[in-house]
């Protein structure tokens, strides 16, 4: 083996109508997102209305303004949607919620130990920033999981195989993407 990277390229070149070849069905009423630049400004979020296998054909999508057609080459990225997420968006609460009580604690620090009689009576600000994190975080994480978070995965598109001369001389680099 004398050429390793001869015999990369050519397992990759090989590969690649195979990878194409795999093909996949998504099915009427499945709730999808779709980013077409050259359609759309912004992203388009809705309900299939016929199948879609992503060959060249044509997603057609139920928004809340009416259907759109998108043709499957001006597709730049489609995402499925999985559900919501408890478990992330009770992550997600406790991180808005943990700041918020360690800046409520600093702000009202101050005033929780003026009406201490002694140092051992005061609570010290780490003690106190730590109940701000535990309470307001806990309530962030409580409201967090129960509303959730929305989950998507990309849909590859197809792979794709280029030879992209290099510079000094007649050297070749591969690019190989799944989209």
């Amino acid at each position: 083996m004398r050429h390793p990277l001869t015999l990369a390229i050519f397992a990759l070149l090989a590969s690649a109508p195979v990878l194409a070849a795999q093909q996949y069905e998504i099915l009427p009423g499945t709730r999808v997102r779709v980013v077409a630049p050259g359609r759309f400004p912004v992203r388009v979020e809705g309900h299939l209305i016929e199948p879609y296998s992503g060959d060249a054909g044509t997603l057609v999508i139920a928004t809340s303004g009416g259907s759109v057609r998108v043709p499957s080459t001006s597709v730049a990225q489609l995402e499925l949607y999985q559900g919501r997420s408890r478990g992330r968006g009770a992550l997600r609460g406790f991180l808005i919620g943990a700041p918020l009580g360690i800046a409520f604690a600093l702000a009202t620090k101050n005033d929780r130990n003026q009406g201490a009689s002694s140092s051992s009576d005061s609570i010290s600000v780490s003690t106190y920033a730590a109940g701000g994190v535990v309470v307001f975080g806990g309530i962030g994480a409580l409201i967090g999981g129960a509303i959730g978070v929305e989950r998507w995965i990309p849909v590859a598109g197809p792979s794709r195989v280029s030879v992209v001369p290099l510079r000094r001389g007649v050297r070749a680099g591969l690019v190989y993407s799944l989209r």
